[in-house]
């Protein structure tokens, strides 16, 4: 099947791009085996590796995030991040630092994957980062606003995002007050 939607690809010029891929469903394995995996993808063929792992820690999402440069300085593409809550933090990360692309989901409860983000939460961060495309500048936040935020576990059900928003926007300071889950901060 591979080789097929190769071929078809080539016959057409390559211009449509393949994305072969590989997930762990279980795990985030050492770096080694993920360049290891992405080399196998790029050499069966691929126009785009995507290499996607459960996170178990916030170590875990250093890990897989750090083949982008790797694939970058070799100039290939590729898509990695990390899936599960501990994964979330590097769907936000992985598009800003190289990744071809991220994924996510149209509305809450409609998640591929586990740790998926809504299309409108990406947005939001990726605005507040200053990396928004498709709705560049609707928060209103200026570049240099100033970012806080809420780490704990749980952290979804806070309404200290919704508070400290209306105040912030009442006393006019530019910012943004955001949720992170934390399962341990030290």
């Amino acid at each position: 099947l591979r080789q097929g939607v190769l071929a078809m690809a080539s016959a057409h010029g390559n211009r449509t791009r393949v994305i072969i891929s590989h997930h762990d469903f279980g795990k985030t394995p050492p770096f080694e085996t993920l360049r290891d995996i992405f080399h196998r993808c790029m050499e069966s063929g691929a126009s785009v590796a995507k290499i996607v792992t459960l996170a178990r820690s916030p170590e875990d999402n250093l890990t897989v995030l750090s083949l982008i440069p790797y694939a970058r300085d070799i100039r290939r593409d590729i898509i990695a991040f990390c899936m599960g809550e501990e994964g979330r933090e590097s769907r936000i990360i992985a598009p800003l630092i190289g990744s071809h692309l991220s994924f996510a989901s149209l509305k809450e409860g409609l998640a591929s994957a586990p740790g998926q983000l809504t299309v409108e939460e990406m947005e939001d961060v990726l605005n507040l980062a200053g990396h928004g495309v498709y709705r560049k500048g609707r928060l209103s936040v200026p570049p240099d606003a100033k970012i806080f935020v809420i780490l704990g576990n749980p952290v979804k059900q806070s309404l200290s995002p919704l508070m400290h928003d209306a105040a912030l926007s009442e006393m006019k300071i530019a910012g943004k007050y955001l949720p992170f889950c934390m399962k341990d901060i030290v």
